[in-house]
């Protein structure tokens, strides 16, 4: 594995560049006299310190990559260790097996050799005292001796030497038997330990696959497992302490300018406070004085809306109505179903007390009322005090009334003539 490991020199340099970038945001706070330099009332660059911080985290972030990658190849080495450490437990657990088995078969052999060596130990006493070693002999010199005693005519010192020989030759018989037994129990011990040998050689003709095996996962073991050498750790473990000291360097720088700048911002918002409260107060004054001034050009508005409406005729809505009332039956009334007796009722004559001859989109204004009464006429402005009735006097009549009253009564009319005509050319057809 390679990776793009960046010098001392490298870093050192992105750190003086980045260093010097945040020199350039610095603004002299120096005071004179008490009071705070032009200078130092000069917000912080911002922009310069933008640029220094994002050289920071460039930096930061190329370091962060590479500790990523050499991450992901110290985490393959330690899977690989893994598997391999694995394999070689699986390895020295089989051998540890056959340890075990080979342990067994070695105290089984040491009884049985033992045993062995006891039993021969007694079948050489055995042996000693037999001088046929056959009992087929023995019991055929048994038999002549019985027959030269009931054949034969001995002396008393002969016949007890041959009932001696007889009662030997059966006692030879009996330590004939037990000394078969004692060799019939060796053979089986040795033929034990045979099958015993041919185990524990089979066993260790196992251990040494399993050593050989065991040996080179040590030796692959040895080539990926990072070692130390004099006290300092080579290879990815090295290089990742590198970087890691790097990184956190950087990341202390970073937090060191960040620290700086909001310090001198601090330091700004401080010796600009006096300034900034002024033009707050400023502001202020301007939003008051601008507050009156619309609420003034508000209430001049309202007060012409009043005079308005006080200089407006309060009919002058159903005038309107009524007027277009009119002219819309007259247009829907037939030519030939007016009555005769009423021809004024279509067509009033013009009359200065009728409001409908008043031009379209005239204002009516309010009339004065003087001492004699009087009709309805245009005005410009509102009468004078002198004018004015008392507030406890009552008018004998209201002119505009009767006037209105014509109005409903002609438009009443109207209807009446409209309906009449209906009727008479529906009785016409």
């Amino acid at each position: 594995m390679s990776t793009n490991k960046p010098s001392a020199a490298t870093a050192s340099q992105s750190t003086n560049s980045s260093n010097n970038a945040a020199a350039q945001t610095a603004e002299p706070t120096s005071v004179d006299g008490g009071l705070v330099n032009d200078a130092a009332k000069q917000p912080p660059n911002e922009d310069a310190h933008r640029q220094a911080m994002d050289k920071y985290t460039a930096n930061i972030e190329r370091i962060e990559k590479q500790l990523n990658e050499l991450a992901q190849v110290i985490e393959a080495r330690k899977v690989e260790m893994s598997r391999k450490r694995d394999t070689l437990k699986e390895v020295r657990d089989a051998k540890q097996a056959l340890y075990e088995r080979k342990t067994a078969l070695d105290d089984r052999l040491k009884a049985i050799f033992e045993y062995i060596r006891q039993k021969d130990g007694e079948l050489l006493l055995l042996r000693k005292d037999l001088a046929i070693r056959d009992a087929n002999e023995i019991d055929t010199a048994v038999r002549n001796l019985e027959y030269q005693l009931s054949h034969g005519s001995f002396n008393m010192t002969e016949e007890r030497r041959l009932f001696a020989e007889i009662a030997k030759l059966k006692q030879s018989k009996n330590r004939l038997a037990e000394y078969e037994q004692v060799r019939a129990g060796i053979d089986v011990e040795r033929q034990a330990q045979a099958k015993a040998r041919q185990e524990l050689d089979e066993v260790m003709a196992q251990l040494k696959p399993l050593f050989a095996k065991e040996n080179a996962i040590r030796e692959e073991l040895d080539a990926l497992r990072l070692v130390q050498d004099n006290g300092a750790n080579t290879d990815g473990f090295a290089q990742r302490h590198n970087l890691t000291k790097e990184l956190n360097n950087l990341y202390l720088a970073r937090r060191e300018l960040n620290d700086e700048f909001k310090r001198r911002r601090q330091d700004w918002f401080e010796a600009t406070k006096e300034d900034r409260e002024r033009q707050r107060i400023e502001r202020e004054e301007e939003r008051r004085k601008r507050h009156l001034e619309i609420s003034a050009l508000k209430e001049a508005r309202r007060k012409d809306f009043a005079e308005a409406e006080a200089l407006r005729d309060p009919f002058e809505a159903e005038k309107q109505i009524a007027h277009r009332l009119i002219g819309y039956l007259t247009s829907l009334l037939p030519a030939n179903a007016a009555p005769a007796s009423s021809p004024s009722s279509a067509n009033p004559p013009p009359s200065s007390n009728n409001p409908l001859n008043v031009p379209e989109g005239s204002v009516l204004h309010k009339k004065n009322r003087d001492d004699t009464g009087g009709g309805m006429y245009a005005a410009f402005g509102k009468g004078s005090a002198k004018h004015k009735h008392p507030k406890n006097s009552t008018p004998s009549f209201n002119p505009k009334k009767v006037c209105y009253l014509r109005v409903f009564l002609t438009g009443v009319l109207l209807v009446g003539v409209l309906l009449t005509g209906v009727a008479l050319t529906i009785r016409s057809l």
